[in-house]
């Protein structure tokens, strides 16, 4: 069931939905809180999808960066000069390097946590307001 077309169980609801007669229930109005719900979750889908996009480019610009700086450390080590400089200079390096991978993990941390929480947040509000909908019409309809 979890790879079937949404659209299509769309249909199919709407399609049962229509069929059943109950006495004082518009099934328009219950298709349209169906609606509403398969547009938040694409809405969620769709944040999600460009929350892991800014992660996986962020990734990307990482490891660029991660080569160009082990290309820097390799071409400092082969010229002519003292060890001990060279020795100071790879240790500050290193130091940098690892300042920037935290930052960077930190930074991913953030993308993924927010993303997540954004997402969270368009299905959270779908919920909500899905069960005023549906009160709404279950008190509309029984009078």
């Amino acid at each position: 069931m979890a790879n079937e077309d949404p659209f299509k169980q769309f249909s199919e609801f709407q399609k049962n939905l229509s069929q059943l007669k109950i006495p004082g229930v518009d099934p328009d109005q219950w298709v349209k809180v169906y609606e509403q719900n398969i547009a938040a979750v694409t809405q969620a889908n769709q944040t999600f999808m460009t929350g892991m996009q800014a992660f996986a480019e962020k990734q990307a610009a990482m490891l660029q960066e991660g080569f160009k700086t082990s290309e820097a450390a390799i071409k400092e080590a082969a010229e002519a000069g003292e060890p001990t400089d060279k020795v100071t200079s790879q240790v500050e390096r290193a130091k940098a390097a690892y300042e920037k991978a935290l930052a960077d993990m930190n930074e991913i941390s953030e993308i993924v946590t927010k993303t997540n929480s954004e997402a969270l947040e368009v299905i959270n509000q779908r919920v909500n307001a899905s069960f005023s909908e549906v009160q709404k019409i279950l008190s509309e309809n029984k009078s």
